[in-house]
């Protein structure tokens, strides 16, 4: 994505608001506000050097490590730094929602091998698959048929986190996956809170 003035613009407003939000006390110490638009710039640009990078300013934020109580803006969001950690982040929630599926599906192809249908596996809630894992589940095992059906709540699993995305090739081509990406690795909506807790803040 090209650093336009406008692109900048909106993603380092997001940066702000997120920070702030995660950071109420650092409204009377950031003195320089030209922080926000380092942070986007460089935000930008990591993902224009690596796609699969999310350009998600509220999961950039969420993914640092705050160094003081009240916040410095210019201490957590510096360039190198921030972008290191951030980078991590992702690689660990990637890692962590491919095994997830992956113990997922080979639950399912077990339970098929030991003589269950996989109409009755995959059209029947069960609290230890997702809809996502249903649907890896039916394409792996060549259930075309069943994988329309498991759509839309594999789409609701996508939405509540992108990074499904990344962590369903091993499992998918990019053809197969629910959702169609028109911009690799950005997320278009801002989030209100921190995203996806458990994994970008333990």
């Amino acid at each position: 994505m090209l650093q336009t003035p406008r692109t900048i613009e909106l993603v380092a407003d997001r940066i702000e608001q997120a920070y702030q939000r995660r950071r109420p006390q650092s409204l009377s110490h950031i003195g320089d506000t030209r922080v926000w638009t380092m942070a986007a710039q460089a935000l930008l640009e990591a993902h224009r050097q690596t796609p699969w990078l999310p350009l998600d300013p509220e999961l950039f934020v969420a993914a640092q490590t705050l160094r003081t109580r009240a916040g410095d803006p210019w201490s957590d969001l510096a360039p190198r730094p921030a972008m290191v950690r951030y980078r991590r982040r992702i690689l660990y929630i990637v890692q962590s929602l491919r095994r997830e599926l992956r113990t997922e599906v080979r639950r399912v192809e077990g339970l098929v091998r030991r003589g269950r249908s996989t109409e009755s596996i995959l059209g029947t809630s069960h609290r230890w698959l997702s809809p996502l894992g249903a649907f890896i589940a039916a394409y792996k095992l060549d259930r075309l048929d069943l994988m329309e059906g498991l759509r839309p709540g594999a789409r609701d699993q996508h939405d509540a986190c992108p990074l499904y995305r990344i962590a369903c090739r091993t499992f998918l081509p990019t053809s197969a996956y629910p959702v169609i990406e028109l911009l690799p690795g950005l997320s278009l909506t801002p989030r209100i809170g921190p995203p996806w807790p458990e994994l970008c803040l333990n």
